[in-house]
């Protein structure tokens, strides 16, 4: 009997879970808006440290001084707890039925880009770590799924307005080419 009730018992679960987490999600997404905002405050506090400091070379790093150290070992603390938030937020996305795609649109969970020039990136956005897009002057902030929602549209939408300017060039570029060596019809 039991085993014949296991699917009716799994849909109340889960219906139950969908329920909580439509109820509260806002408030646990601003529960872990707290560490989130403490750690990106440190990476732009290290920021005004390093500068363009090449933060890949441990040496160069200790040649100008315990100052560039400490503010990278804060940056590195602070990528830990942004990575254990992003984690958090993207488990409960999927439980939320948020649609998100790490590889692609995973930093604007994150920071709040400028869409063009995150449309212009020439690396995969999910390889950027909160340091990289802190350089970049885009500001670090946990997204709500309604402003994630909002900045995945506008990132769509500067992807949008980039192949249209790409296929408006080429259509131009063309019309160049095809046009040249015509002679006109005079007679």
């Amino acid at each position: 009997v039991i085993i014949d009730k296991a699917g009716t018992v799994e849909a109340a679960v889960n219906a139950r879970a969908d329920r909580f987490v439509a109820d509260h999600a806002d408030a646990i997404v601003a529960a872990l808006a707290e560490p989130f905002t403490t750690a990106a405050e440190a990476i732009v506090a290290a920021l005004d440290v390093l500068g363009d400091a090449p933060v890949d070379n441990a040496r160069e790093l200790a040649r100008r001084g315990p100052d560039h150290v400490a503010a990278w070992a804060y940056v590195q603390d602070a990528h830990k707890t942004i990575a254990g938030v992003a984690g958090c937020w993207h488990q409960l996305a999927a439980l939320a039925h948020v649609r998100t795609d790490t590889r692609l649109l995973g930093p604007l969970v994150i920071c709040d880009p400028d869409p063009a020039g995150y449309v212009a990136l020439d690396v995969v956005p999910g390889e950027l770590t909160p340091w990289d897009l802190a350089r970049k002057g885009w500001p670090l902030e946990l997204a709500t799924f309604a402003s994630y929602r909002a900045r995945v549209l506008r990132v769509n939408a500067a992807r949008d307005d980039r192949q249209a300017e790409r296929e408006n060039a080429a259509a131009d570029a063309w019309k160049r080419t095809h046009s040249l060596g015509r002679i006109a019809n005079t007679a």
